[in-house]
């Protein structure tokens, strides 16, 4: 045993999956306290009222989503496999024109939250929480590009004490601003502070890093530079984006359609269920499918045999790992549970059991989701989510009325998984089909 844990020690996979988790691990251990000092100052009522306003940004933000953070992660990496540094200037000055963009979306929807809460909701009040989520999502771009650098230099060390520090300083601020009888607008104030505290360093780090490793700097990037490359990302970045965002409606579309008939202590009780339900996903699942968005594409810079023949591996690592951790979430979350959150979120319980047993096919998506953004394939992904999407959001609102609006909820994010699930098959032939890596931009 000890000689198998020696060898795969020394598997630069299995060595950056390590420092991965064990950030994970604090993360997760955060967001925990975190979930459990929400629900416990908020109570039942303002933890529903906090889910509303998720629930409303969960359904609007990803729209707004450009694919730029996707295309990006997957594009840059594979230039600097091939040390190509025209390459990396190229990806880098998409980011900026791309983030831009979007900000620029996020701007002009600002202001119309009040009046969308308003109509779905009778309060305009959460429109205007709304507002803050969005203006931290704003603030968060610079930060998201030095975490993508780090992640692509494989500096992981580096990126999980930036990560975990920020984890840190947002659970701080938000306890005090709780204590001090904030209450959700607290929260919400408290991401956008960190958001700009530490995009603000990243801006300061950045410059430093890229020296050392051989990446582009900001300015010389946005010097120079043809639309020709603009547009070819921008490609790619489209059917990324349209993949990413029907992506990002799950768990949150289905969340936002049974807001609209449940009142908001149900759905505080089902969000915590998923929460908990999605806690292997957080601690083993996306360390995975972090390292692939940068490993898929570099082993394909490298050479579709290399590729092959490491794609089994990280499946199989995947598929173990996912398992063996959402089995023992199985057997403790029952138990602390109630314990943790209070009794009256106890029945949150059951959504928690329907959610881990369905995540159990997340592992696949962890894989393919970057093999089908290197070759440009993700229309696939997204024509097969907008499929589920509608398949599930169709039997919520067409299936009889003697079934409870629950379990039309539970049947439609079933319905949703299976049909994502034929994702493998036309995967299955582009691997057998392809030979090399075509680039977006035509190099």
């Amino acid at each position: 045993m000890l000689n198998q844990l020696s060898r795969l020690l020394r598997l630069r996979f299995v060595r950056d999956l390590a420092t991965l988790q064990i950030g994970q691990i604090f993360s997760m251990g955060c967001g925990m306290l975190t979930s459990i000092l929400y629900a416990r100052f908020l109570g039942l009522e303002g933890y529903g009222l906090y889910a509303v306003v998720l629930a409303l940004t969960g359904m609007i933000g990803p729209f707004t989503n450009l694919g730029q953070q996707q295309t990006t992660l997957t594009f840059f990496a594979e230039a600097y496999g091939r040390k190509d540094a025209a390459g990396m200037r190229s990806v880098l000055r998409y980011y900026i024109c791309a983030a831009a963009i979007a900000s620029a979306f996020l701007i002009l929807i600002m202001p119309l939250l009040p009046v969308i809460a308003q109509h779905l909701y009778g309060s305009a009040r959460i429109g205007k929480l709304a507002m803050i989520v969005f203006l931290s999502t704003i603030l968060d771009t610079p930060l998201i590009f030095f975490c993508m650098a780090l992640q692509i230099l494989r500096r992981m060390k580096t990126l999980t004490i930036f990560e975990n520090t920020q984890t840190s300083f947002q659970l701080c601020l938000s306890t005090v601003l709780l204590v001090s009888g904030w209450g959700v607008v607290g929260i919400l104030a408290s991401s956008a502070i960190a958001s700009l505290t530490f995009s603000t360093i990243a801006l300061l780090l950045y410059p430093k890093v890229a020296r050392a490793e051989g990446l582009p700097s900001i300015a010389s990037t946005l010097r120079g530079g043809r639309v020709r490359e603009l547009l070819g990302f921008g490609k790619n970045g489209f059917w990324i984006a349209i993949d990413k965002n029907l992506g990002n409606l799950y768990p949150n579309f289905f969340l936002f359609i049974f807001s609209t008939v449940a009142p908001a202590p149900v759905l505080g009780l089902v969000r915590v269920g998923f929460k908990l339900a999605g806690l292997p996903t957080s601690l083993g699942l996306s360390s995975i499918s972090r390292l692939t968005s940068s490993i898929i594409p570099t082993l394909a810079g490298k050479g579709m045999d290399l590729l092959r023949k490491n794609i089994r591996r990280l499946f199989g690592h995947a598929v173990l790992l996912h398992t063996s951790i959402s089995v023992a979430a199985a057997v403790a979350i029952p138990v602390l549970l109630p314990l943790l959150y209070g009794k009256a979120f106890g029945v949150a319980m059951y959504p928690f059991f329907i959610m881990l047993t369905l995540n159990l096919l997340l592992p696949l998506h962890a894989v393919i989701t970057p093999l089908l953004r290197t070759f440009s394939k993700t229309r696939i992904a997204a024509t097969l989510s907008l499929l589920a999407i509608t398949a599930g959001s169709a039997f919520f609102f067409l299936s009889p009325a003697t079934i409870t609006p629950l379990h039309r909820l539970y049947i439609a994010l079933a319905l949703y998984h299976a049909i994502n699930a034929l994702i493998a098959l036309p995967v299955l032939g582009i691997l057998r089909k392809e030979r090399s890596l075509i680039l977006p931009t035509g190099r």
